[in-house]
């Protein structure tokens, strides 16, 4: 009857498997007990109708079977999603004012130590594994025979079925992002655990003449409004199992989690830059807020935010308007060193100049005229950031990416030209445009005459800050 009841889950059919293996145990002990009984008295066990059990030892055996197939299952169903500590899960980068150089060393050398730790492990169980096999000379004239004993009945061990089913849940539970840079699945999990323990709080106050309306656990049944309303809440409250509060980096990296996964599946929300979540983005912006008052003129930043993990939810690039907007702040805070909103309102089209220099690294014939000059960006600051930061260099630049065109901030800025009317292209009093309400990818033009407002780019830089890359870029320049 165990059998039957096997479900697909293949965790779930290993646990029921011990319980079959547990009940059939016991049922071996009563058989052997009654074989005993039989060798003694056989008269009793005649006195049987048709020489079976009694039904009382039938029903003990059959409960005793149930019982365990309920304990499995409620093993499994407790085990299946439990409560982790996302933050602990994740890798978090720890940023100072030390070149990049020492950086990568340290972080090469803490791989050496993980290596060398792995090999410990390893070289231990296969030491304890060989003294075992040592002890058998050990024992006099009888020792081999005793020993050779052992050795035959344990033969018979790997041929046993529990081990078959083991290498199969190992290959169906990859995770869908284990390929990726951005762990998405950190964040759908982090919003599940997060509704669970809404749910419950919310069944726990509710009267019973109540109609509850609890959230739903599942994202893609959400629509705009309801993931709208539900992310708000979600960025307040969401805790670690212990009750503490995840860092705001971490929130960030979550709700990137949440974008992945919507695109992975179809939706094309974007729940950082569409309209419809506009009080979301107000209230991750809190959160955010944290992040630049906690290490404000610090020497020692920590985030688990990284440039790759923006390209990977599609939060840079030219995949809107308002993504193209965000990803010239990101190069323009990372190459230009603009690390005020203010800086950024004043940065214009007449600050920034294409230039051409000539690559010594590449040879002089090559196969299309002109390739050997790299195209690049150079920003002059006005007389008035000079003057209000020592720091600050006369000229900064941003260099073509050639490997990746797709990420090179020369061609995004050009692309970003190309959609803006001509009217602004020479204007000294703006750079950030507001984008058409009625455009659509294939329009000429993307944006209006109108400078973007100071709120959104408030939210723009404040998550910008918390990339890796850009702190990098900031402490080192």
């Amino acid at each position: 009857r165990i059998q039957e009841k096997i479900p697909t889950d293949p965790f779930e059919a290993e646990l029921l498997m011990m319980a079959e293996m547990v009940a059939g145990e016991k049922k071996g002990e009563n058989s052997d007990s009654e074989s005993d009984d039989g060798g003694n008295g056989a008269g009793d066990v005649s006195e049987v109708p048709g020489g079976g059990f009694s039904p009382e030892a039938v029903d003990t055996s059959n409960t005793f079977g149930e019982d365990m197939l309920q304990m499995a299952l409620k093993m499994a169903s407790e085990l299946e999603e439990p409560a982790v500590d996302l933050e602990a899960a994740l890798t978090p980068s720890t940023i100072t004012a030390q070149s990049q150089t020492s950086m990568e060393q340290n972080d090469g050398l803490e791989e050496f130590m993980n290596h060398l730790n792995s090999q410990n492990i390893l070289t231990i169980q296969v030491n304890r594994g060989r003294k075992r096999g040592m002890r058998t000379p050990r024992g006099g004239s009888t020792g081999p025979s005793k020993r050779g004993r052992r050795i035959s009945s344990s033969v018979d061990i790997p041929l046993l079925p529990p081990p078959e089913p083991q290498p199969a849940p190992r290959v169906e539970q990859e995770k869908p992002d284990a390929n990726m840079c951005l762990k998405y699945t950190f964040g759908v999990n982090a919003w599940r655990q997060w509704v669970m323990a809404k749910n419950s709080e919310l069944e726990k106050a509710a009267s019973n003449n109540r109609k509850l309306k609890l959230f739903k656990p599942e994202i893609l049944q959400l629509t705009a409004d309801e993931l709208n309303y539900s992310l708000c809440l979600f960025v307040k409250e969401v805790r670690k199992p212990n009750g503490s509060e995840y860092a705001p980096d971490t929130i960030y990296y979550l709700c990137l989690g949440i974008q992945q996964y919507l695109f992975e599946n179809g939706r094309i929300d974007n729940i950082f830059t569409d309209s419809y979540y506009e009080k979301f983005t107000e209230c991750l912006d809190e959160v955010a807020k944290k992040f630049t008052a906690l290490y404000n003129d610090s020497q020692y930043i920590v985030t688990r935010v990284e440039e790759e993990h923006l390209w990977e939810s599609k939060q840079l690039g030219a995949h809107s308007p308002h993504v193209l907007l965000s990803t010239l702040m990101f190069f323009n805070t990372k190459h230009f060193n603009l690390t005020t909103v203010e800086e950024h309102m004043q940065l214009s089209f007449s600050h920034i100049m294409k230039h051409w220099k000539r690559n010594p690294n590449q040879p002089g014939v090559t196969k299309i005229p002109g390739s050997s000059r790299n195209v690049l960006l150079r920003f002059y600051p006005p007389q008035s950031a000079l003057e209000n930061n020592a720091r600050k260099k006369k000229v900064y630049e941003q260099q073509e990416n050639e490997e990746n065109p797709l990420r090179c901030p020369v061609k995004l800025y050009e692309f970003y030209l190309s959609k803006c009317p001509e009217s602004v292209k020479t204007r000294n009093d703006v750079f950030y445009l507001l984008p058409e309400r009625s455009c659509v990818p294939d329009s000429p033009v993307w944006y209006s005459t109108m400078a973007l407002g100071k709120e959104p780019l408030m939210k723009m830089l404040h998550r910008v800050k918390m990339v890796k890359e850009i702190n990098i870029a900031l402490l080192t320049s």
